[in-house]
């Protein structure tokens, strides 16, 4: 039977991680430390590449980084929650599954359509990563060689971008189908903590192709340019004071 828990607790989830995932960061500090709004030069974006461009890489990677965290934070807060309570025994099997995919579903709308920037945003690879990378290995794995094979042959890194979440969108699709067809055990231990609290669910897969949906929506004019051939290649250059 479902109980208030099984529907509040991913709404709260989704709004929590929709909250954390919506501070932008790359705006914060160019403010703070350059006096400058990140989204006045370069492509206008407040990601991480935009910023390796103006600042350079360490800034840049910084930045990227910081984003990784604040998307893994409400996921791997709403894993430690149901870990360290009973939460999960009260809930219907498997419904803990929804609160923390869609905690990861919410840092990337929410890093991508920040209530704090209008509902506008970055493009979300870098909160894809603290979100669903963080907690499965194989997605992580085969979406790291993809991204960085895609960049060092194109030197594009919008196209690597688009190319790790739709790899990663197909990894979860086709584990959740080795699921389902009697590899439990193996697609168990794809996921961190093994199979004591992250354990297959359609959630995975779902939230995982929304996720991806958004990334490439955010990527459209990207996509154009690349079709054009006049899509930007890896460079890094400073902005003057």
């Amino acid at each position: 039977m479902i109980t208030y828990l099984d529907v509040l607790l991913p709404i709260v989830s989704f709004v929590v991680a929709y909250l954390i995932g919506s501070i932008p960061i790359s705006v914060i500090i160019g403010k703070i430390v350059y006096k400058q709004d990140i989204r006045e030069y370069g492509s206008k974006n407040p990601g991480g590449t935009n910023a390796t461009r103006l600042r350079g890489k360490k800034v840049g990677f910084s930045i990227i980084l910081l984003d990784i965290l604040k998307a893994a934070l409400p996921v791997w807060t709403a894993i430690l929650i149901f870990r360290l309570t009973n939460l999960k025994d009260i809930m219907v099997p498997d419904s803990n599954a929804w609160a923390i995919w869609i905690a990861a579903l919410g840092s990337v709308v929410g890093h991508s359509y920040s209530i704090f920037l209008k509902f506008k945003g970055g493009k979300g690879v870098a909160t894809t990563v603290g979100s669903i990378g963080t907690t499965n290995f194989a997605e992580f794995i085969i979406g790291f060689i993809t991204f960085f094979i895609t960049l060092f042959t194109k030197k594009m890194v919008s196209l690597a971008s688009i190319m790790l979440n739709v790899v990663g969108t197909l990894v979860s699709w086709i584990l959740y189908i080795l699921y389902m067809i009697g590899y439990e055990s193996f697609v168990n231990h794809c996921f961190v903590f093994n199979p004591s609290l992250l354990s297959m669910n359609v959630a995975f897969p779902i939230c995982m192709t929304l996720i991806a949906i958004i990334v490439v929506v955010r990527h459209k004019e990207n996509i154009v340019k690349i079709f054009n051939g006049t899509e930007n290649k890896i460079k890094s250059k400073k902005v003057d004071n």
